[in-house]
């Protein structure tokens, strides 16, 4: 910690200042369009993930802002901790190469290749402590985001793993701007969850996550330059809860709807004649559809729900809301 605060309050050089102002948003303005603020030296920024992305509603997000860094100018790499099944990845990985302008043809073995080999933009699978230290002392990146979620618990996570590699390899004035993503308030989550569980097995266990992620936060986010949040209350709590982290480092991650669209794949229509490749069409038009338009109102839910937090909304709102609604 020491170590990281000295860092910060001795004299950053101006690239470095400059990419740190680039990399605070204004209330006003999203993340990702303030890089455009950084010098003309080359933009390079690692994004760090659980997970080659997939088609689930946190990695179409995460896709969002790869876009909107790539319109900005930046060269985006990206390092996904665990394995990931080649039929869950979305986009493929083929089609990600291709989007982050890699000019390298993606094989599947050069995501576990010798990292030296393999200069930005490129895709890295993690293999090893050594490939980590290998990947920072490179000085390629000047900026890193890293996903923030406790996924694996009671497992590290890819901050808790990455970041100190980052810091303790990283060329002494190349060390990259480093971001988190978060994407919950984590231990006010947990407490929040142990004051609505009913059961008292499950009110025990949110209540021990609740403290033990609220240090695990601290000692990741203090190797942070930057925290950013989904929500506006997410990032004020978080600032109050974490009093290092000064305000103007803290802030809303914004994207416009037009980037929140998951990678579109192609109909695959191979096997099916044109005789029944009609029969289908036929069968699906052929199929009742019921107007969203009606005279009385609905009211729904959509979530995940095994997610505690979503069942118990869910309770929460026919306990304390539903009653008075339906009066």
């Amino acid at each position: 910690y020491e170590l990281v605060k000295d860092e910060r309050n001795s004299g950053a050089t101006p690239r470095m200042r400059g990419l740190q102002l680039a990399l605070v948003s204004a209330a006003t303005r999203s993340w990702v369009s303030s890089c455009s603020n950084i010098s003309s030296e080359r933009r390079r920024i690692l994004v760090v993930h659980e997970q080659h992305l997939q088609s689930m509603g946190c990695d179409v997000r995460l896709l969002g802002i790869i876009r909107q860094l790539l319109e900005a100018q930046w060269e985006v790499s990206l390092f996904f901790r665990s394995a990931t099944s080649p039929h869950l990845r979305s986009p493929a990985s083929t089609d990600l190469s291709r989007m982050l302008g890699i000019s390298r043809e993606f094989r599947e073995d050069l995501l576990y290749a010798d990292v030296r080999t393999l200069p930005p933009p490129a895709i890295y699978g993690n293999t090893s402590s050594r490939q980590l230290a290998l990947l920072f002392s490179q000085g390629w990146f000047n900026a890193v985001m890293v996903f923030f979620w406790f996924w694996n618990d009671p497992k590290p996570n890819v901050a808790e793993l990455v970041l100190p590699y980052l810091h303790a390899y990283a060329p002494r004035h190349r060390r990259p701007h480093v971001t988190i993503l978060s994407d919950d308030a984590h231990a006010m989550r947990d407490g929040l969850l142990a004051r609505a569980e009913t059961n008292p097995g499950l009110r025990a266990m949110y209540v021990s996550s609740a403290k033990r992620h609220s240090t695990r936060q601290s000692k990741v986010y203090v190797l942070a330059d930057h925290l950013l949040h989904i929500t506006k209350q997410d990032s004020e709590a978080e600032q109050r809860a974490f009093g290092f982290m000064a305000p103007e480092n803290c802030d809303v991650l914004r994207l416009s709807l037009s980037e929140l669209q998951p990678h579109s794949e192609p109909t695959n229509t191979s096997g099916l004649t044109e005789s029944n490749s009609t029969s289908v069409t036929s069968a699906r038009a052929a199929q009742p559809t019921r107007s969203l338009i009606s005279t009385r109102p609905y009211i729904g839910f959509l979530g995940f729900g095994a997610n505690p937090t979503n069942y118990l909304a869910v309770e929460w709102f026919l306990r304390d809301c539903w009653p008075i609604i339906r009066k």
